[in-house]
């Protein structure tokens, strides 16, 4: 009995003395572990993520109550993407609707130009007047005129895809036309048109699935494999089902500005691919 009540001392002595040993350790290691997590967050931001304060439509109308922080060059040019020089873009120009809007707001790529308006379509591509960071309000001719271009790409077709297909595939051959008289050094990129939310496609008939394939179809015609180009855009923020992904949007139509930056980082592949 008295054997029984020592191992029982020893036992308890032994158990107090291993947790006095083992707290400030695992105290230790909570602390280092909170401290890594703030350094993670800490880095995640400071590498290029996008910073957000806020979250609103860049429909129509441009976002007044949100704030964004552009994508860096880093962040664009991801290994999956080929690390594009961002040089690659200085002598480029971007053509489009408010889709091309949103990105000249959020992911700009290099010093390129951005010839964007709300509600732009292939009908009047020539009579629209823009303005961006270097240049003043101006029509696209005068814009051609003024300045060389290696590189312009063009997104639009939304708008219009619920006119005639061949008036619009008309229309935008003009247009290519013009675009090769006033930059004939330069190789020109149809963009094809991205899809909508599934609900916004079951109002509009435009924008049903099968039309912009249609209407995609056709933009493929149009280029020649050479100096007119076009680049399978079609799926981007889009589902297997090739509608926009609720998660990406806020009106079904446009991608939410936070977002912009995976059509300048699919962009950047498609180059390094030689599309």
């Amino acid at each position: 009995m008295f054997f029984a009540c020592v191992a029982v001392v020893i036992l308890s002595l032994s158990w107090v003395i291993t947790t006095l040993i083992e707290l400030p350790a695992k105290r230790a290691a909570a602390s280092s572990l909170a401290a890594l997590s703030a350094s993670q967050a800490a880095s995640s931001q400071a590498d290029g993520s996008v910073a957000q304060t806020g979250e609103a439509v860049l429909g129509p109308v441009q976002q007044t109550d949100a704030s964004y922080t552009q994508p860096s060059a880093s962040l664009v040019a991801l290994p999956e993407a080929g690390r594009v020089d961002m040089s690659y873009f200085d002598d480029a120009l971007f053509i489009g609707d408010s889709r091309m809007v949103n990105v000249a707001n959020y992911a700009r790529l290099g010093n390129a130009d951005y010839f964007a308006d709300v509600g732009m379509t292939v009908f009047k591509m020539f009579s629209t007047t823009a303005s961006d960071k270097d240049f003043g309000a101006t029509d696209l001719a005068s814009l051609l005129r003024s300045r060389e271009y290696s590189h312009i790409f063009i997104m639009l077709g939304l708008n219009e895809a619920g006119y005639p297909l061949g008036n619009l595939f008309d229309a935008y051959q003009e247009d290519l036309d013009q675009l090769r008289q006033l930059q004939p050094n330069a190789t020109i990129y149809i963009l094809k048109v991205y899809g909508v939310t599934a609900d916004i496609a079951a109002g509009n008939p435009s924008f049903a699935h099968s039309r912009l394939t249609a209407v995609n179809k056709g933009f493929a015609d149009l280029a020649d494999g050479g100096s007119i180009r076009c680049l399978d855009s079609d799926e981007l923020f889009c589902g297997s089902d090739g509608f926009m992904l609720p998660e990406y949007t806020g009106d079904g139509v446009h991608p939410y500005g936070k977002y912009a930056y995976f059509f300048s980082q699919w962009l950047c592949e498609q180059i390094t691919q030689g599309k």
